[in-house]
């Protein structure tokens, strides 16, 4: 799935991005590493940025709906 970055938040003691998947519905990128800066760097030292078109292999972790319904992993 191709998801548009819109937003880079601060969450605790790391970050949080979300954006828009192709068919416009929200996501919120849960890294397997963690919440901390180094899971928001690209291989060549970059950082991610919004309006950054990702390329997500994650899937939908739940089995019930959670409370914040976006969440990707």
């Amino acid at each position: 799935m191709k998801v548009t970055v819109l937003a880079i938040t601060k969450m605790y003691t790391g970050f949080c991005a979300a954006g828009i998947n192709e068919k416009g519905k929200w996501v919120r990128l849960i890294p397997r590493g963690g919440y901390n800066l180094t899971s928001l760097k690209y291989r060549d030292g970059s950082y991610l940025q919004v309006a950054d078109i990702l390329e997500i292999d994650g899937e939908w972790k739940y089995t019930q709906a959670p409370l914040v319904p976006e969440q990707y992993c």
